[in-house]
């Protein structure tokens, strides 16, 4: 099989795109801790539903990340993405303790889900020659989002009633990413059988 010189343009600019809106679906809860505070938690209770998200997904990266391979990861990202648009749908209608706390485990180990495998898709398509440039674009969107989110969330709170409807508003752009993964399975899977007719 013929080593890979150039990075595939558009499957990676797909990839990218589907990091940006995974990593919009954590950027935009910057202000959860006034939300969470408004519904009445104290800043304790706060704190803690804050934090199970990053505990959860951390969680995950030390059991299953050595698990995913490019073979798998197209499985776990749709699973991913079918929690991640789930919980932040789940806003709207969730505003107790427990209910929260299950919601955000859920955020914590779905993005875990859609982001590790991305890693490993990048991985495979990328080679010694191009390594930095891909890496360091791939850096990009996944910052990115933490420039543009609260900037949007900032400019749309006064127009809607609650910050649960922009955490519910961005979860939309789960079923963008969805399509787009799905176009980037179709082209990675043609990227293989050609490496191996060479």
């Amino acid at each position: 099989m013929a080593e890979k010189q150039s990075l595939p343009l558009l499957e990676f600019i797909t990839l990218c795109c589907v990091v940006f809106m995974a990593v919009c679906n954590i950027s935009v809860y910057y202000s959860l801790n006034v939300y969470l505070l408004g519904l009445g938690f104290t800043k304790t209770v706060s704190g803690f539903l804050i934090s199970v998200y990053s505990l959860s997904g951390m969680l995950m990266y030390l059991t299953v990340s050595s698990l995913i391979t490019a073979g798998n990861a197209y499985r776990f990202m749709f699973a991913g993405m079918v929690l991640v648009s789930l919980c932040g749908g789940g806003y709207l209608c969730m505003h107790d303790f427990w209910p929260l706390l299950l919601l955000r485990i859920g955020q914590g180990v779905g993005i875990f889900m859609v982001l590790a495998p991305c890693v490993a898709i990048l991985v495979s398509m990328v080679s010694q020659e191009n390594v930095g440039s891909a890496f360091s674009l791939y850096s990009t969107a996944l910052l990115l989002p933490y420039a543009v989110m609260p900037h949007v969330s900032e400019q749309l709170g006064p127009l809607v009633d609650g910050p649960e409807l922009i955490y519910a508003a961005t979860a939309g752009l789960i079923p963008v990413a969805f399509l787009l993964t799905l176009f980037l399975r179709f082209r990675t899977s043609g990227m293989k059988k050609m490496d191996r007719k060479r």
